[in-house]
């Protein structure tokens, strides 16, 4: 608050006029008067005093300034108690003349007496509203019952002294004139009070805001009333706060420091952070203190309201920015003091600064600013829909370079396959029933969006910390494209035959010629395959492949033996686009000449008529005599079709107790009749007759043995005839789990059953690497993890006990560790539990503490013989590269000088605590090192590391 220049006046204090007489009607109080409450009991004694002199004091006369209006009024500068003491003594008089036989009873006029009518006349008059309406409002019914005890608002004084004068107004009373400007007046009021009947804080402060007004410093204020400075600057500011908080200051809930910190600022300013201190008295989950409170106000004095940076480091933190400041602004304009008041608890509770980076301060500023529960819900959730919809006008899906992007989605794509407003939809199957989302760039946006980490080394790709990144539009489209072709190249296209030779050619879908598109439906393995994909032939091929069921039907019963075509075709994938945008990579890429190499098929398409002659046998109900489900009910055969690389081949299999008989393969169904015909229900031929061969004492024996090797390597050849030889030479071998794969597997699944809550554990479910399905196209069976693309030098270990010890009462496990593991992106200040000790070191100490260890970290790496795998320093909270070429030795350094700023003095402790549990964890001594296992970090085990 500005001050005027001080001025040094001391020859105002007294009257300069003789004393006049006017009516009491003419008197009224001073605008500066410093009392806005009366003592009922006070106020009767001196009405006492008045009736018993017949009038006031003529020492101590009302001294009272003309109205500077010239209405011919007196303003009070000395005496108003004594004027209002007057006042009711009218009263009191006469109502003592029309009791005069109570007066002589008692003895006279007593105190008790005159305190019942003035409690009376409070009680009847004060009710009404005083016509002049000083200081505030005049009491209701609603008040409760006054006692002559009672401290009574000016205002209800006033009403009463204003119902009476419409009785008494035309008497007389004796004032001083008092000549002076308004300062004067003012400086000699509060004179003339000081050391009498102590006025209250709000009255004091309305008078000195008065004089200060008129001209006065606050040291003249200070030394006219007989007070220190502070006070006189203290009770200045309560003017200046909210009257709210004024009174509340005056009651003595809250201090000056308080008081003296609000005043500083100005509305709507003030006004939101006085909301905010009202409400909390009235909430347990928050602990008001003078010096938060001074700080919150020294923040929201320079603040400038939600405003977003020129950098961020995620995109979907550039869009939470957009949203966050639209909805701030129109909460300013629309109501302020709602605004303000959310801004003086974000900061008093959590921080002004950049709400866009951590989840929960983006919830708390929603909730603050939406009363409607539009943008969330009564329970927290955040309604991003909603959000996006209204708030991130700026983002178009017609613009992003994310969704200019082919729409085939890859088995290792952008956005995780998280769909909804809070993933990437465009980058999932649901791509036709998504808006707009927080992942999406605004024209004229700077590119910088995240990638999968097995995109690492492909071009246009930049890495830092563990964070793979492209920076433009041109190196999105160049990484997505080599990471297709690179799944094509990786890409399986060994298929069931019933995936194969039933493809229904799809009419009016055109791709490039030599390419043919096709639609199948089959049952792969147990799952439902169903989509598109196409082929080419290829230079080599042996004859026109078969396309439809009927014309496989027609050639087996002609017996025509055929053979398959030498073909390369896409995967099967779920849209046409998706097949076109395939044949793309699949033109550029290098030829891979692949012949189809299906699987025996354990079905048949044969005609009803095609098994001929029928079995002497009767007919069921509902059979067809001479179908192949007659015959083969009736004799115990199953008829099969088995194609290989070199044409059809038709079987017939008997599945008996011990190991299925099956018959050579025959292009006819009649050759498959005809050596059943010479075969027994275990497979064994039989003569002409139908009777089994009789063997001869001397050779049975050697001819027996004979026939049943010669029997187990016919069957031998059989299945590899079948199997392994229906194979081509250069095809790979079907599907399994490579080692690599093993290992990841068996972890994934057996990890759970370890403390997946200690933080130096590596749980799958937070972790970088974890896919929603297989990596490899050509392997659904491969764990859903990026590094189960290739063979890879992995390594697992495991924090288990040291002898003698144990994780003790909380019941924790052995502790998984995966030393591929890269956390999901979560700020270290959740994932750093607080130190529960309360003597920590300096913070600056420390810092340079972490920062010594951390280089100790570094030089300390430990090597496994075993696996070749370089272990770092606080690989649960860093991550490890997938790119080979990739050193992660400075990752910590670089995180910690990014997130120190936002650990707490007791994150910090803790942190230094696992330095020296890593350095020790780093060494591999056989003794173990201390772990620590409580959420404080104040209790240890001694654990080893064994894998």
């Amino acid at each position: 608050m500005n001050q005027p220049a001080l001025l040094i006046e001391d020859n105002h204090s007294a009257p300069t006029a003789d004393p006049i007489s006017i009516t009491v009607r003419d008197l009224t109080v001073h605008p500066g008067h410093d009392r806005t409450r009366f003592n009922l009991a006070k106020l009767a004694g001196l009405c006492l005093q008045i009736i018993a002199r017949g009038g006031i004091d003529p020492t101590r006369p009302v001294v009272a300034a003309e109205n500077a209006d010239g209405d011919g009024t007196w303003q009070i500068i000395s005496g108003y108690r004594r004027y209002v003491a007057q006042v009711l003594a009218y009263g009191v008089r006469e109502w003592v003349d029309r009791e005069p036989e109570r007066i002589a009873t008692e003895g006279g006029l007593t105190l008790g007496f005159v305190e019942e009518l003035v409690l009376k006349m409070i009680t009847t008059f004060g009710r009404k509203p005083a016509p002049n309406g000083h200081n505030g409002s005049i009491a209701n019914g609603s008040q409760p019952l006054l006692s002559i005890t009672t401290d009574v608002p000016a205002a209800q004084i006033r009403a009463t002294v204003a119902a009476l004068l419409q009785v008494y107004g035309e008497r007389d009373i004796q004032i001083v004139p008092f000549t002076g400007n308004i300062k004067q007046q003012l400086l000699t009021l509060q004179s003339d009070n000081a050391g009498a009947e102590t006025p209250d804080k709000l009255g004091q402060a309305h008078s000195f805001k008065a004089a200060y007004e008129a001209g006065a410093t606050p040291q003249e204020i200070a030394r006219h009333s007989g007070m220190k400075l502070s006070d006189v600057l203290n009770l200045l500011a309560l003017t200046q706060v909210p009257p709210a908080i004024a009174e509340a200051c005056a009651a003595g809930s809250i201090g000056f420091g308080v008081v003296t910190a609000l005043a500083a600022l100005k509305s709507p300013r003030k006004d939101g952070v006085a909301d905010f201190v009202l409400s909390a008295f009235d909430r347990q989950d928050i602990a008001l203190t003078v010096e938060r409170v001074k700080k919150v106000c020294r923040e929201i004095g320079g603040w400038q309201g939600i405003t977003p940076p020129l950098t961020y480091a995620k995109q979907a933190q550039r869009n939470v920015a957009r949203c966050l400041t639209r909805l701030w602004t129109r909460t300013v304009t629309d109501n302020p003091g709602m605004a303000w008041t959310a801004a003086a608890e974000m900061a008093y509770c959590y921080t002004l600064d950049a709400p866009w980076v951590d989840p929960d301060l983006t919830r708390s500023w929603l909730r603050l600013l939406d009363t409607d529960h539009r943008y969330i819900t009564a329970q927290g959730e955040i309604q991003w829909q909603h959000v996006i919809a209204d708030l991130l006008t700026e983002v178009t899906c017609a613009t992003c370079p994310v969704n200019q992007l082919p729409q085939r989605q890859l088995t290792t794509d952008i956005g995780e396959g998280r769909g909804g407003a809070t993933g990437i939809p465009c980058r999932t199957a649901t791509r036709a029933e998504h808006g707009n989302c927080l992942h999406g760039f605004a024209p004229g946006d700077a590119v910088s969006l995240p990638v999968p980490f097995s995109w690492a080394e492909h071009p246009g790709v930049t890495g830092s910390g563990g964070i793979y990144t492209v920076t433009s539009a041109e190196t999105l489209q160049q990484a997505w494209q080599a990471q297709a072709a690179l799944e094509w190249q990786e890409s399986s296209v060994v298929f069931p035959a019933a995936a194969i030779l039933f493809p229904v050619v799809v009419a009016g879908d055109h791709v490039p010629e030599p390419w043919t598109l096709y639609r199948t439906t089959a049952d792969i393995e147990g799952e439902p395959l169903s989509g598109y994909y196409a082929e080419r032939s290829l230079a080599g091929a042996d004859s026109a492949r078969p396309d439809s069921a009927e014309r496989v039907q027609s050639d087996v019963a002609a017996n025509t033996a055929l053979s398959l075509e030498q073909v390369e075709r896409t995967p099967t994938l779920r849209t046409i686009q998706d097949v076109q945008d395939a044949i793309q990579y699949a033109d550029t890429a290098p030829a891979r000449p692949t012949i189809i190499r299906p699987k025996v098929v354990v079905h048949s398409f044969l005609a009803t008529d095609a098994v001929q002659p029928a079995p002497d046998r009767p007919v069921q109900p509902g059979e067809i005599p001479g179908s192949k489900a007659f015959y083969e009910k009736a004799t115990g055969w199953q008829l099969i079709i088995s194609m290989r690389h070199n044409g059809i081949y038709l079987y017939g299999e008997h599945k008996s107790a011990d190991i299925p008989t099956r018959t050579r393969g025959h292009d006819s169904v009649d050759g498959v009749l005809e050596e059943i015909a010479g075969k027994d229900e275990g497979g064994r031929m039989k003569d002409e007759t139908g009777e089994e061969k009789r063997k001869d004492e001397g050779g049975g024996r050697k001819a027996e043995e004979e026939r049943q090797r010669a029997e187990g390597e016919r069957r031998k050849a059989e299945r590899e005839d079948t199997d392994s030889q229906s194979l081509a030479p250069d095809a790979p071998s079907p599907p399994s789990l490579t080692s690599t794969q093993r290992q990841i597997a068996d972890y994934m699944q057996t990890h759970t059953s370890g403390s997946t809550t200690h933080p130096f554990a590596t749980p799958c479910a937070r972790c970088r690497h974890k896919l929603t399905q297989s990596p490899v196209k050509g392997n659904k069976h491969a764990p859903p993890c990026a590094w189960a693309k290739g063979r890879r030098n992995l390594r697992f270990t495991t924090l288990k006990p040291a002898d003698g010890y144990s994780f003790g009462k909380e019941g924790l496990q052995p502790i998984p560790i995966c030393h591929q593991y890269a956390p999901v992106d979560t700020a270290w200040k959740q994932l750093i539990p607080a130190y529960a000790g309360k003597d920590a070191p300096p913070r600056a100490w420390l810092i340079a503490q972490i920062q010594r260890l951390s280089a100790l970290l570094q030089r300390d790496a430990y090597t496994d013989p075993r696996s070749n795998v370089t272990q770092r320093g606080f690989e649960f909270l860093t991550g490890r590269p997938m790119g080979s070429n990739e050193s992660h030795s400075d990752w910590f350094e670089q995180r910690f000088a990014e997130s120190v700023g936002d650990l707490s003095d007791a994150q910090l402790m803790t942190l230094f605590i696992w330095c020296h549990s890593e350095h020790e964890r780093l060494q591999q001594h056989s003794a173990g090192f201390l772990l620590p296992v409580s959420s404080g970090a104040q209790q240890f085990v001694r654990v080893r590391e064994e894998g």
